[in-house]
C-alpha cells in the first residue's frame, strides 16, 4: 500500500494537471482567431442563443475543474483517516 507521502503528492500533481488544463483552455480560447459565423444570417438569437451557450458551459467547465483541484488538494473524510500516521 502506498504511504500518505507518495499519495499526497501524486494528489498534488493531479490537481496541478488539472489546474494547467483549465488556464491552459481559457488561454487559447482568448488567444485563437477563431470566431463563429453567423448560422442564419436573419436569426440573430439563435446566434446569441449560441454564443451565451459556449460562455455557460465554458464557465461550468473551470468551476469544476477548480473544484476538483481544490478538492485534491486537502483530502478529508473516512480516506485521509487511514492516511494519518
Amino acid at each position: 500500500m502506498p504511504g500518505r507521502e507518495e499519495i499526497m503528492s501524486n494528489r498534488w500533481v493531479l490537481a496541478i494537471v488539472l489546474l494547467v488544463v483549465a488556464i491552459g483552455s481559457v488561454v487559447f480560447h482568448f488567444m485563437t482567431p477563431w470566431r463563429s459565423t453567423p448560422i442564419a444570417s436573419n436569426w440573430s438569437e439563435i446566434d446569441l442563443t449560441i454564443t451565451i451557450t459556449f460562455w455557460i458551459t465554458g464557465v461550468v467547465d473551470v468551476a469544476i475543474i477548480l473544484f476538483l483541484v481544490s478538492s485534491l488538494k486537502t483530502p478529508s473524510g473516512r480516506y485521509s483517516a487511514r492516511l494519518a500516521p
